[in-house]
């Protein structure tokens, strides 16, 4: 027992260690040069600047397409960008404090959520060791550093909600209210769905086979808890949700969700380990855990065979067992078919996302058995040197140059998914033709030809634009803005004005003679307006719930 927790106490050093190099010490001397590292400055600084401005929803950014603004935020989960944008009040002018300061509160995040969870089946010292392991997990880490996929690793903060939502239902009676389960199921489905789209479909795919092996005979009888919980978090995220019905349909997602990638599979990422210099570090940290994912899930099939934990355990192993399984089958090369046909499946877009769940799985299932079994520590322990050694393996075989990105990002280039139809497949490019004196102040270009133009800013935001003309003829006018349906044209009397987008993703409108008064504007959809009352809704009877659940616990 000395020697075990001298392990134990080992372990906290280490861990704590590797913890303040890579969250404490480690963002001061790693630049952000990750995969998606030029989409998400660009975003974090835009995102983060209207939210300080007074807009605490900034869907459009003004200043992507050089000046033309972009829908990024009609389609992107917001959840990180308002958790940064209350982080970026404490240094406004560094994006990358930003950025390494919401991964700080994520991996803290992770780190309760992650606790809460393994605390239910081991000790507390096991269970903050278990809480390490989740946030120093390789997948979390190529995240951070690799990917530049910071939203997703805040997302990972839910996971473990949904899992201690399904035992809160399990351990209540038939029948019961449940408000702990109902709370929890809401707060972690609603983090999912407003924190990362692919990680909300693996999760999709990988809790219901927890929650039937869990379960098993009273998977009905005790679903009310959960499925509650769940349409709660739907609504609490209808906000971002909702809206996506009416703006799909207007943007070419084909680049975001139609990805055939073979990285993930099994096989290719043998081909691309043992290929000098191919491919990319993040898919051999990928293969590596999907390796680890079946040496893991070997160990726990054995475990259960030979019946070395105890009854009380072996419901929960079967149970995770069946989730490391399907992971691991899920990966093969041959089941294509599941990726080109299952509903949702190709939102996770590539196959090794499905390894964030291997993430939660595995400090479980080395918790429950270290605690059942000491021996299992070495044979775990076995595990973590062989994953951590094909981590080096990809290392060595994958030496990249290290490019440093600029603060500021000249000409705040956006990414093409969300780029109106009418763009076709080339970016919006910076016009040099100049229609009058006010057209480097004004936004808005005059078509010739034009007797007498006159044309007055009167007020310049970053969702509207309001100003006077006067014009012996009518005139066409071209918006220097990129087109979205939202976009409305109104005079001084409410008159609605056609706009006409063009090859280049900008729009035109043929304006009348005489003086006028115009505003342009982003107006909100009846569905936008619904999603918010929906989500203020789904937060108070949440809020509900969770004053109850916090009432019993007082009492």
């Amino acid at each position: 027992m000395t020697t075990s927790s001298g392990n134990i106490k080992l372990f906290f050093i280490l861990a704590g260690s590797v913890f303040l190099f890579l969250y404490g010490v480690l963002p001061f001397i790693h630049p952000i040069n990750g995969h998606d590292a030029w989409v998400h400055l660009n975003w974090l600084e835009q995102f983060t600047a209207e939210f300080r401005a007074g807009d605490l929803y900034p869907k459009w950014l003004p200043n992507s397409f050089y000046g033309m603004g972009s829908a990024s935020f009609y389609f992107y989960p917001p959840l990180v960008y308002w958790v940064a944008s209350v982080v970026s009040i404490l240094n406004p002018q560094s994006v990358q404090f930003t950025y390494y300061a919401t991964v700080f509160v994520g991996a803290a995040f992770s780190f309760v959520t992650s606790y809460l969870l393994f605390r239910r089946f081991a000790s507390k010292q096991l269970a903050i060791m278990g809480s390490f392991l989740y946030i120093l997990a390789p997948y979390a880490i190529a995240n951070i550093f690799r990917r530049t996929a910071f939203s997703e690793q805040f997302a990972l903060a839910f996971l473990p909600l949904i899992f201690i939502a399904i035992e809160l239902a399990r351990e209540d009676g038939k029948g019961r209210l449940a408000p702990k389960a109902i709370f929890t199921m809401a707060v972690g489905t609603a983090g999912l769905l407003l924190g990362s789209v692919p990680l909300t479909t693996v999760a999709i795919y990988t809790t219901p086979i927890y929650y039937i092996l869990r379960m098993r005979a009273e998977s009905l009888s005790k679903s009310p808890p959960v499925v509650i919980g769940a349409l709660l978090g739907v609504c609490i995220a209808s906000i971002y949700l909702l809206p996506i019905i009416e703006f799909y349909p207007t943007v070419r997602t084909s680049d975001l969700w139609g990805v055939n990638d073979p990285y993930g599979k099994l096989i290719y990422a043998l081909t691309f380990l043992s290929a000098s210099g191919g491919g990319a570090l993040f898919y051999h940290v990928a293969f590596a855990f999907t390796i680890f994912g079946y040496l893991l899930t070997a160990y726990v099939l054995f475990a259960l065979i030979k019946k070395e934990v105890s009854s009380e355990r072996r419901p929960v192993l079967i149970a995770l067992a069946g989730v490391a399984c399907f992971i691991c089958i899920l990966q093969l090369p041959f089941l294509q078919v599941i990726w080109d046909h299952a509903p949702f499946i190709r939102m996770s877009q590539f196959t090794w996302r499905f390894n964030a769940v291997f993430a939660l799985v595995f400090p479980l299932v080395l918790l429950i058995l270290f605690d059942t079994n000491r021996k299992w520590f070495y044979r775990i322990a076995t595990t973590v040197v062989l994953g951590t050694g094909l981590l080096g393996v990809g290392y060595i075989f994958r030496l990249e140059k290290i490019h440093y990105f600029e603060e500021s990002l000249v000409g705040y280039r956006d990414v093409t998914e969300y780029v109106s139809n009418v763009s076709g497949s080339q970016r919006p490019v910076q016009l040099f033709e100049v229609f009058g004196s006010f057209a480097n102040e004004a936004d808005v270009r005059l078509e010739h030809p034009v007797i007498s133009n006159a044309i007055v800013i009167d007020r310049k935001e970053a969702t509207a634009i309001s100003f006077s003309t006067r014009f012996d003829t009518s005139a066409t006018v071209r918006f220097r803005r990129q087109y979205f349906p939202q976009w409305t044209l109104v005079d001084e009397k409410n008159t609605h004005y056609a706009l006409i987008p063009d090859s280049t993703t900008r729009f035109t409108a043929v304006l009348p003679a005489g003086d006028h008064r115009f505003r342009l504007y982003l107006e909100e959809s009846p569905l936008e307006k619904a999603g918010r009352w929906l989500s203020v809704t789904g937060l108070v009877i949440t809020g509900v719930f969770g004053y109850l659940v916090f009432r019993r616990r007082s009492s």
